[in-house]
């Protein structure tokens, strides 16, 4: 069986994800293909791939790290929320991880730190899936700390929206006001 008849198979429950991420993980030779499947134009096969993807990164965020260039540019072309949710939660993962290890420089250009910052506030004030903005609020919290206009600009955001937004948006961007001390 071939990995798209695999994660034709898959379902939202979490066990079908997970077992696919352990069979990804078991041969990793796979994840490149994954990853390109994430960003099929077939929207049930993007989103089963995303799925079982958020599962693998969150595991072993490792694997990514060759690929951010594809990853990062395909990321805001993204236009559906069942895949813009687990890949934002692994952006965030990643630069993470990166940030932990002192090492976004050496996985990302400013370039693509400026394309991440922009997409984030895209779809932060945009249209999108209270998750979607909690991990974009997150997302650009890291990256705001090598960039001294986004922190301002954040601020901004999400006290104008933390009123007209769920208990979960609202947790969130308190946490991230508090981190900020703005």
């Amino acid at each position: 069986m071939n990995l798209q008849e695999q994660l034709e198979q898959v379902t939202a429950a979490r066990v079908s994800r997970y077992n696919n991420a352990l069979y990804i993980l078991k041969h990793p030779e796979l994840f490149e293909e994954l990853s390109i499947l994430c960003f099929s134009s077939d929207k049930k096969m993007a989103t089963k791939a995303s799925w079982v993807f958020e599962f693998v990164c969150k595991e072993k965020i490792a694997l990514l790290e060759p690929y951010c260039d594809y990853y990062i540019e395909h990321l805001p072309r993204v236009t559906h929320d069942s895949i813009k949710r687990p890949l934002s939660r692994i952006l965030l993962v990643l630069l993470e991880k990166l940030k932990k290890d002192n090492s976004i420089t050496k996985y990302l250009n400013k370039s693509q730190e400026q394309q991440i910052i922009e997409m984030s506030f895209d779809w932060l004030i945009g249209d999108e899936k209270v998750a979607i903005k909690c991990y974009c609020m997150r997302i650009l919290f890291l990256l705001g700390k090598n960039y001294d206009w986004v922190h301002p600009e954040l601020k901004l955001i999400l006290e104008q929206n933390i009123a007209a937004h769920s208990p979960a948006y609202k947790a969130a961007a308190k946490d991230i006001l508090k981190k900020m001390h703005l």
